[in-house]
């Protein structure tokens, strides 16, 4: 029995098959996602939102969450993911 889907553990890893589930793991300690040189790749909004976390590590996590998704996003559609004015998230009331 084959998997349905492929495992990627960097957001740079080409997606080969789009017609398969891509799934991506992150370790969300690592350094490299929130120590960017210059300004940052979030926008307004989502630092606006890291800074309401209480803890340092909640709020190191969900950055590198934020970073990691756009690098891959980034990678899927040949678009740099750094420029905080160039990406839109809409967030509705249900979370969709």
């Amino acid at each position: 029995m084959s998997a349905d889907f492929d495992v990627h553990w960097s957001p740079s890893e080409p997606v080969r098959d789009f017609h398969r589930v891509q799934v991506w793991f992150c370790d969300l300690d690592a350094d490299w996602l929130v120590d960017f040189p210059g300004r940052s790749p979030l926008s307004a909004s989502e630092l606006a939102r890291a800074e309401r976390l209480k803890s340092l590590l909640e709020r190191r996590r969900f950055v590198a969450r934020c970073v990691f998704v756009r690098r891959v996003l980034g990678n899927l559609v040949g678009v740099a993911p750094a420029g905080r004015t160039s990406w839109r998230w809409r967030w509705r009331p249900a979370g969709t």
